[in-house]
């Protein structure tokens, strides 16, 4: 996994704290999307943008967050700040670990849970404003 990882030009720290994202987004059997949209967007320079590192610094669980609280002040804001947050949010198990450095080969940017159960995976953000804005999506 280290030599995996530094292939990636990752650090064993940023890889555990990669898949404590994908641990606490993904389902098993997505795991390997969720990280290729964390890995699209860590390769574009663009914000993560997860919700469940918002969650972790201001201790809630709650699906759905104010904007008031997307914009908190804090390391693990990926909104805010770009990159990998300050450390893992959660203990990831060996799948999510697999999937931050195995990640799936898609050109996906965005994912979002639907009503369905299962998360959708989506290439462009006006794709991702059409699915959040259907009745498939679900909010919380």
């Amino acid at each position: 996994y280290t030599s995996r990882a530094e292939e990636l030009n990752m650090s064993m720290d940023q890889v555990v704290t990669l898949a404590s994202i994908i641990e606490k987004e993904g389902k098993h059997d997505t795991f390997d999307k969720v990280s290729a949209v964390f890995h699209n967007r860590l390769d574009q320079k663009m914000a993560l943008g997860s919700d469940v590192t918002v969650q972790y610094a201001l201790g809630v669980k709650r699906l759905v967050l104010t904007q008031s609280e997307l914009g908190v002040d804090s390391p693990y804001n990926t909104y805010k700040y770009p990159g990998l947050p300050a450390g893992p949010i959660c203990c990831p198990g060996m799948e999510s670990i697999k999937a931050a450095i195995y990640p799936n080969d898609t050109e996906y940017f965005y994912f979002a849970a639907g009503k369905d159960g299962v998360n959708h995976f989506f290439k462009t953000y006006n794709e991702h404003l059409a699915f959040i804005n259907s009745d498939m999506y679900q909010p919380d």
